[in-house]
């Protein structure tokens, strides 16, 4: 008992211990210790912190006040999101070349490619973020337009198609083009539109309440500051200025490294079977995933890394060629090239370089070898003529044209590719990562901070 006893008188203030500590300890050795007087000394040492810590409430009560008030005002004045949503339903017109979803999945890549998406962003009568296009690439545009559109799966084989957009009316269009392109990509189940795109009346809430939240969380941390300024102000100046110099240092440095770029391309897949010129169904994961194997496997040996590194247009790794040989620019060149399954009908394949305009034309390359692999020799070897059964690729790689030597009439499954969204010419570089380098930058700065608490370094080491 007189452990606890001794443990409890432990929760005083420190202050309060080293002051009182002894004659208290002398006074509890002089009596028969009860759990009643363990209770009265825990309520003592409560009570004195609770008298200690006044004025932290105080602040504490500041910050929760400023931080309410920061949020109530974020969610007035962030800007308003409508959301526009039209439904469709699919029916059983004929017989199915795959199940629903997976058609809607493959006709989705080509409503959302960059090309369609472009257009309905400088369609005239929408006229899609006018300010962001003065201030943003137009690659960066389309992406923020992709992230606020979707698609989902309802009850009795409904499909649901929604995007959201400070404008209701023009929301409103946007969907209505999806949908329309949807209906006229060739589904081959029938699509009956059973609820018109809607003209949105109250803004959509979930940005708002994700600014409020954010508001809040700096109002917290802004009162946190201010508290530590008031009770240290010393120890709190010299921490936040080790962090700020972290941060200045780290984004500097981060200007003396090189720029890299990434060009994307996308294509669509789908297997032919026989003499049929329609996709019968999508590869599963395991066939996608060992079809895809595969190719990879063509695309990234070292004979088609050296044709295409040496290629005059191209002209790659000059530096790397100089210093380190043809191989060391093979195995880097395979480390920059990427190529994955974005759904199970498309595929996407992306390229780093610090040139833009080579990792463009490289990223186009690799698709047109990645079509040459998949029938197996050279478009520009087929020839075309007319009443043949097989489908093939003419020298552009975009376009589709019957040919009767193109492909050998003993395959049993034909992959069909289409690309979907051409190599693009990235303006935004993708590395170095400027914002997360200047970061942790200001983490090794608070860190200095810190050692500085701990009477490790001074101050002045941070500058």
């Amino acid at each position: 008992m007189r452990r606890w006893l001794k443990a409890a008188t432990r929760l005083y203030p420190r202050a309060w211990r080293n002051r009182y500590g002894a004659e208290f300890d002398a006074l509890l050795d002089d009596v028969q210790p009860r759990w009643l007087d363990v209770a009265d000394v825990l309520i003592g040492a409560l009570i004195m912190r609770v008298k200690e810590m006044r004025e932290f409430w105080k602040v504490a009560a500041a910050i929760a006040v400023t931080s309410c008030v920061t949020a109530i005002g974020s969610w007035f004045f962030a800007p308003q999101e409508y959301q526009s949503e039209a439904v469709l339903h699919v029916t059983e017109t004929q017989a199915p070349p795959f199940p629903i979803t997976d058609e809607v999945a493959y006709r989705w890549q080509t409503v959302t490619s960059r090309s369609n998406l472009a257009g309905i962003i400088q369609r005239s009568d929408i006229n899609l973020y006018p300010d962001m296009r003065h201030r943003f690439p137009f690659e960066e545009i389309i992406e923020h337009m992709r992230r606020n559109i979707s698609i989902r799966t309802l009850q009795n084989r409904d499909i649901a198609i929604t995007f959201l957009y400070p404008d209701p009316g023009k929301a409103q269009l946007v969907v209505d083009a999806l949908t329309d392109k949807l209906r006229n990509t060739g589904f081959s189940h029938g699509l009956v539109l059973v609820k018109l795109a809607s003209l949105p009346k109250s803004p959509s809430r979930s940005e708002r309440w994700m600014i409020a939240l954010m508001a809040l969380g700096g109002g917290l941390a802004a009162g946190i500051l201010m508290m530590l300024l008031q009770r240290r102000r010393r120890w709190t100046i010299g921490f936040v200025a080790c962090g700020l110099t972290g941060a200045v240092a780290g984004g500097g440095a981060s200007f003396l490294l090189p720029a890299w770029y990434t060009s994307t391309s996308l294509l669509c897949v789908a297997p032919l079977s026989g003499v049929s010129d329609t996709p019968r169904r999508l590869m599963s994961d395991q066939e996608m995933t060992d079809w895809l194997k595969k190719k990879k496997s063509v695309l990234l040996s070292s004979a088609v890394l050296a044709e295409l590194i040496q290629r005059p247009s191209l002209n790659l790794y000059l530096s790397v060629r100089k210093r380190n040989g043809l191989e060391a620019a093979i195995e880097t060149m395979r480390h920059d090239i990427h190529i994955e399954r974005q759904s199970p009908s498309a595929v996407q394949i992306s390229f780093t370089y610090r040139d833009p305009y080579k990792a463009q034309l490289t990223s186009s390359a690799i698709a047109s070898l990645f079509i040459d692999s998949a029938f197996d020799r050279p478009y520009a070897d087929v020839t075309a003529a007319r009443g043949n059964a097989f489908l093939c690729l003419d020298k552009h790689g975009v376009e589709f044209f019957r040919c009767i030597d193109g492909i050998n009439p003993k395959r049993n499954r034909l992959e069909f590719l289409d690309i979907l969204d051409p190599a693009s010419l990235p303006i935004t570089p993708v590395a170095p990562n400027r914002l997360t380098i200047a970061i942790f930058g200001m983490f090794g700065g608070l860190l200095l901070g810190a050692a500085r608490k701990w009477g490790q370094l001074p101050f002045s080491s941070c500058l």
